[in-house]
């Protein structure tokens, strides 16, 4: 059996659509990723060295100034309250 992993926070719903689809192919997808305070998350995946740039965002939330940016502390820093640190609600995603 191959295997797939999977980085995403633990979203219960995307997880199980992916275990079907890779189920129907023979694979089986690993979730490295459980559930964690989000904000932890994204601070430590920084201060390990690790590197994204925002690549997409919702534009209601101030999507138009993120796409291109570093995710990187001074990202963080100026994230509104009701934006998710990981962008885990769609506000907006890395590469």
């Amino acid at each position: 059996m191959h295997h797939i992993t999977y980085g995403d926070i633990f979203i219960e719903d995307v997880k199980m659509y992916r275990e079907e689809q890779l189920a129907t192919k023979g694979f089986k997808a690993v979730f490295t990723i459980k559930k964690n305070e989000n904000s932890d998350l994204a601070v430590e995946f920084i201060d390990q060295g690790f590197k994204t740039i925002i690549c997409a965002a919702d534009a209601d939330k101030r999507g138009d100034k993120w796409v291109g940016h570093d995710f990187n502390h001074r990202f963080l820093d100026v994230l509104p309250d009701s934006v998710d640190p990981c962008g885990k609600n769609g506000e907006f995603h890395s590469f």
